[in-house]
């Protein structure tokens, strides 16, 4: 019988070749139970395992003491097939059809799925669309709205995240003043934990008189901790901006239409799981100028809890924070904003 699909043909030949110890399949828990069979997936703090004696079972991380399987798996920056070795106190030991060991943490893997599965196409996503707003009439008539979604596409070493955010303020009948940024970004995870972050930003601020802004950037990043529980990540990199702006009224002789800097970028994203199965979400980007001899920064950054009503649905509170070290004509360094609105997660 000929072997159509090379890549696993050579999966079972370096299963083959294997020491005979590491074929059975047995999931011991905390307890001391153990469970013969073999791996399905690892998927959001979740190992789902096919027991000889009782079916499928999914089983909580956290009540795993190890795990030894034969399922052939694929592993962040490598690919050919991996094999699980053992599992040794909250790392993972495994080995690779190109000859390669190595070790990760439990809580860095988001998912551990059949190399099969990832040959065939196998991918997932998540995603989040949250609205906030004020309505206010009588005295004073002011609206304030504000959307935010993103969406992440995950399949083998690639990461995708888009991103959408729209804001309208409106004060007493005066024309609305609108804010949008859009966001794509492509991580290719080239080894366990690290990848390759490239990213690119379109937006347009009315009340800091940014017509049109840029950004384009690549870096790199290390993944500390990825799970449905919590997560840690941090980049760095170099990023082109480029902004046009709006005169105002006051602005002097020497306003310039546009701006164009090369800078350098640090980004932290962390979420953490809080009792009652409420989130601390906070995402933060510094960029530093080559130019205006070192004073010229800016920081971004968004922190809020997530608390589940049912339903995929959820109440935000969130606080924004924008320090811009070098603004534009006369507007204020830095921003603040309190926001508190509903959304939905899929």
């Amino acid at each position: 019988m000929k072997c159509l699909k090379l890549p696993l043909c050579s999966s079972l030949l370096f299963l083959a070749l294997l020491p005979a110890p590491l074929y059975a399949g047995v999931l011991v828990l905390k307890n001391g139970d153990r469970l013969r069979g073999d791996l399905v997936k690892l998927e959001d703090d979740k190992i789902t395992w096919q027991s000889d004696s009782f079916g499928t079972l999914t089983i909580e991380q956290s009540k795993v003491e190890s795990l030894e399987t034969s399922t052939l798996v694929k592993m962040d920056g490598h690919s050919e097939p991996c094999t699980v070795m053992e599992t040794a106190g909250a790392d993972i030991h495994f080995s690779c059809a190109d000859e390669s060991t190595g070790r990760v943490p439990l809580m860095a893997l988001e998912r551990l799925l059949p190399y099969e599965d990832h040959f065939s196409g196998a991918q997932t996503y998540r995603g989040k669309l949250s609205l906030s707003g004020t309505n206010t009439r009588g005295n004073r008539r002011r609206e304030d709205w504000e959307l935010d979604s993103e969406v992440e596409l995950r399949r083998g070493d690639m990461r995708h995240m888009f991103g959408v955010e729209f804001e309208s303020e409106s004060s007493n009948n005066g024309p609305a003043e609108e804010e949008f940024e859009i966001q794509y970004s492509i991580d290719w995870f080239f080894r366990e934990r690290w990848f390759w972050v490239n990213n690119t930003t379109v937006g347009a601020d009315e009340s800091k008189n940014i017509d049109e802004r840029y950004a384009f950037g690549s870096g790199f990043g290390f993944q500390f901790w990825e799970t449905d529980r919590k997560a840690l990540s941090l980049e760095s990199g170099l990023t082109y901006l480029k902004e046009l702006f709006d005169q105002s009224d006051t602005s002097d002789e020497e306003f310039e239409r546009g701006s164009e800097r090369l800078a350098w970028r640090w980004a932290t994203n962390f979420r953490y799981q809080l009792p009652l199965s409420a989130s601390l979400v906070h995402t933060n980007a510094l960029f530093y100028s080559f130019e205006g001899g070192g004073d010229d920064w800016e920081f971004d950054s968004d922190t809020g809890v997530n608390v589940p009503l049912g339903a995929g649905l959820f109440s935000e509170f969130k606080v924004e924070y924008d320090y811009d070290n070098m603004p534009q004509q006369d507007e204020r360094k830095s921003d603040t904003k309190l926001s508190v609105g509903v959304g939905y997660v899929w």
